[in-house]
């Protein structure tokens, strides 16, 4: 049997029945995404809506913010018709790296203008009513055979490349093929996608007839469009520009090299290295909004290149700029936003999205005090997760541990964990003492050596002075960003930082938190095959309610039990945009998402 998905928005929980739904089913059958309003999807967690602030209850005194949302001077979403024209001027924090190559490099100083050029998503992309939903985009549907070892997608046949060429399946599976497998032309070769752990296990790629693409894995997948979803997997690698590179032996031949020819809604202009980025209206872009207008709205938009902060500020206030960029260090403080609003008042609105968070890796491979799960307990109920945002992220944040706070995953009571809970800080901390002492550390006898980021050398500093405190000599190597990436990749730190929770499913995590010799985890360094065999079971499961109680014990053994990662918090973006922008979609998920603009419009006159 098959189950084909048509044209419409894919819940988490949904597919979750529906898969259920097509395990149980003896023939074949033909469903549409149910509606979060009937019945049976209602008797599931909401992850459409995420859930109320966790913060609420706790009495906490620090600043919050609420993600997903736009305030100060939002403009009415019902207040006129979308107007067609204007070019807008949006800053990015700098120029895009890896020669704009998003299989190289997913940061949002790449994704804020890439999602113009490329589309957001790749095959299907997170729906622009919801981003913890699945709708389509390259791929105007997909079915699945019995077993979900087999997703085929059918390709929409009403795309072209920005220079007129149509865009097919066996574009499709070019770009795959890339993601997954790389390539090797004249003697050189080109590695996977640095984003290849979340495609799973795949063994191959077809292209079969009606302008289908079909992708074979090695394991079960019945959540496989929920792995591949994220906006900034773009498919910005045209073949008929690119393989003749590779077959010259330019196996790195990136967008750039091939003059940014995409698929977006917007085509690249110019480029000044430096300078700015300036796109224009691609007059032969597919997409239509839910009322039926052609995407998308503006003439086009220029992203000037501001690397300092306070530039950007002053742009923006004298009006050079529109909308500010993306990024850490570029969004918002309480302090710099209460300037805007002094300086505009009604005539700025801010977005409000889940942007990075942070989390200490522990290394409990390499011999030392980290080995013994009483240190790293110690350590995770002594830090102060509170004091994170005010520190280092302008006030604006929210606690967490792996997936962002409102996915329908999370153990809902996790602020009430201990380490968590202000409100049992002191009886945490005291616990700590106690289990470092039963350990057999004095103070200053259980040494971590952390590696530094030089870029965070405020947050290393932090982390010291708190376990200093604690009795943890937690001394710390700062380095330049080159160094940091080929040793956070090896075992020759006791911890690091890591940012997490820009995942939506908990298979997704698989391969950031699975045993170090599997693979190369991000959040991960050790080798406990407990957490392997939860992820099995994940697998196996065939109801939403078995992964999310599967996921919630395993959240629990992560850290709480074993402490193989300490969560610190995770920062809300607070992005400006002038009053006459509208359709800026704030995200519940990520600033990542929703980068390609297509929905913008101007009432500037």
């Amino acid at each position: 049997m098959r189950h084909t998905q048509r044209p419409a928005g894919l819940l988490l929980g949904v597919l979750a029945l529906v898969a259920l739904a097509a395990i149980a089913c003896a023939g074949s059958t033909e469903t549409v995404a149910q509606s979060p309003q009937e019945p049976a999807a209602a008797a599931q967690p909401a992850p459409a809506a995420p859930a109320a602030d966790p913060q609420a209850a706790t009495g906490a005194s620090r600043v919050d913010v609420s993600v997903g949302t736009a305030t100060q001077g939002a403009p009415d979403a019902m207040m006129a018709a979308p107007q067609y024209g204007g070019v807008l001027t949006f800053a990015n924090r700098r120029d895009p790296p890896a020669g704009w190559d998003s299989h190289r490099t997913t940061t949002v100083n790449l994704g804020h203008i890439n999602g113009g050029l490329s589309g957001n998503g790749n095959l299907i992309r997170p729906c622009r009513a919801t981003d913890f939903e699945v709708c389509p985009s390259v791929a105007e549907s997909w079915e699945h055979n019995s077993d979900f070892t087999q997703w085929t997608f059918k390709i929409r046949d009403d795309i072209t490349w920005h220079d007129g060429k149509p865009f097919t399946a066996q574009d499709a599976k070019f770009w795959f093929d890339l993601v997954v497998f790389g390539a090797e032309g004249g003697g050189k070769t080109r590695g996977p996608a640095n984003f290849r752990g979340s495609f799973s296990d795949v063994t191959s790629i077809e292209v079969v007839a009606g302008n289908k693409l079909q992708i074979n894995l090695g394991l079960p997948e019945p959540f496989y469009l929920l792995k591949i979803f994220a906006s900034n997997y773009n498919i910005s690698h045209p073949p008929h520009l690119m393989q003749p590179f590779i077959d010259r032996g330019q196996a790195t031949v990136s967008f750039q090299d091939v003059d940014f020819v995409g698929i977006g809604p917007f085509k690249m202009k110019d480029y000044t290295k430096g300078v700015r980025a300036q796109v224009r209206r691609n007059d032969a872009y597919w997409e239509q909004d839910d009322k039926g207008n052609q995407l998308p709205f503006l003439d086009g938009i220029d992203f000037v290149m501001l690397p300092d902060k306070i530039a950007m500020d002053a742009a923006f206030r004298v009006g050079r700029i529109d909308g500010g960029a993306r990024g850490s260090g570029h969004t918002l403080t309480q302090e710099r936003q209460a300037g805007y609003i002094d300086d505009l008042g009604d005539n700025v609105y801010f977005i409000h999205v889940p942007a990075t968070s942070a989390g200490l890796v522990l290394n409990t491979i390499s011999p030392g005090p980290l080995q013994d799960v009483r240190v790293r307990k110690a350590m995770a109920l002594w830090v102060n997760k509170q004091e994170v945002f005010p520190a280092f992220q302008g006030g604006f944040g929210k606690e967490f541990t792996i997936l962002l706070p409102g996915n329908p995953f999370v153990n809902p009571d996790f602020l009430s964990w201990p380490g968590w809970d202000p409100a049992t800080k002191a009886d945490a901390r005291a616990e700590a003492k106690r289990l470092l002492a039963e350990a057999g550390y004095g103070p200053g006898d259980a040494k971590v050596q952390h590696l530094c980021r030089r870029a965070w050398l405020q947050k290393c500093e932090y982390y010291s002075a708190q376990l200093q405190d604690l009795g943890v000599d937690f001394g710390f190597d700062s380095v330049d960003d080159p160094t940091w990436v080929a040793k956070r990749l090896t075992l020759e730190f006791g911890t690091f930082e890591s940012a997490a929770s820009q995942w939506v499913i908990p298979e997704s995590l698989e391969v950031s938190m699975t045993r170090w010799s599997l693979g190369k985890p991000g959040i991960s360094r050790h080798e406990d095959q407990k957490v392997v065999d939860y992820f099995d079971e994940m697998r196996s499961a065939t109801s939403l309610e078995e992964r999310t109680k599967i996921y919630r014990e395993l959240e629990k053994y992560y850290l709480l039990e074993q402490v193989y990662f300490i969560p610190l918090g995770g920062d809300i973006a607070v992005i400006p945009y002038r009053s006459f922008v509208h359709g800026v979609i704030p995200s519940k998920m990520t600033h990542q998402n929703y980068t390609d603009f297509a929905t913008v419009w101007s009432s500037k006159k």
